[in-house]
């Protein structure tokens, strides 16, 4: 009876993680259902676009903490901001939603973590930025949450100078960077992956890295942008599954 015993436990320990024999797309279910059971985490991360001649200016930094599962805190460097994303629980969703295809990379992955790479639909990713360009163009000009608006501002100085010449000349400039927006936007290609790390062992993502090009043509030129963003997750010791 003892050596049975013995044996049906080196068979056990011998057993790999839950996840060995999942396929990618398997893998990527269930780290957003783990990370949907995880009541409390932090995360935190950074992101930069890199413009035609290879130069970035500063990237973004971010963290952010999220309770009750869904409700997020916020911050950009150290002062309080608006998320440059939903939860990551949100994002990996619309990730999923959106993937043309998802593989594990062998040569990253192992015994304790596997690694996705997704690729994106190249149509929703199209979709999903035309949308973003022409939000953040929007709140440029209402000047949300850039305390006085641009448009207050231009009001000011018209009421200072006691005539209409600068509100003709600030409209004037609204709808030329317009036409330069959507000239871009028409021509504008996208191509999106992601990079996600995640525990096998509790079935929840530990990093997540998105590498977008942006092709586009603007006054009869071409260019290209890139965009990274690495974030990393913390799940809390009171953290719930």
């Amino acid at each position: 009876m003892r050596k049975w015993i013995v044996a049906v436990l080196a068979i056990i320990a011998g057993c790999g993680a839950p996840s060995d024999d999942k396929t990618a797309e398997e893998l990527l279910s269930l780290s957003i259902a783990g990370l949907s059971g995880i009541d409390h985490y932090t995360f935190s991360g950074v992101t930069g676009i890199a413009i035609a001649d290879g130069s970035m200016p500063k990237p973004t930094t971010f963290e952010g903490t999220v309770e009750e599962h869904h409700r997020i805190q916020m911050k950009r460097g150290r002062e309080p901001g608006t998320a440059p994303m939903g939860s990551p629980y949100e994002l990996l969703e619309q990730i999923q939603a959106g993937a043309s295809s998802v593989v594990v990379v062998p040569s990253k992955s192992g015994s304790r973590t596997a690694v996705l790479r997704v690729e994106m639909d190249r149509t929703a990713a199209l979709r999903e930025w035309r949308e973003r360009l022409r939000s953040d163009f929007d709140k440029v000009i209402h000047g949300t949450g850039t305390g006085m608006s641009a448009e207050g501002k231009a009001a000011r100085m018209m009421q200072a100078n006691k005539g209409a010449v600068l509100e003709r000349e600030w409209q004037r400039e609204i709808n030329r960077s317009r036409r330069k927006l959507e000239e871009m936007l028409r021509t504008l290609d996208v191509q999106t992956a992601y990079t996600l790390v995640i525990d096998r062992k509790r079935m929840v993502p530990l990093r997540l890295q998105e590498q977008t090009v942006l092709h586009y043509e603007a006054g009869g030129e071409g260019h290209q942008e890139s965009r990274e963003t690495d974030i990393t997750l913390r799940m809390l010791p009171d953290g719930k599954r």
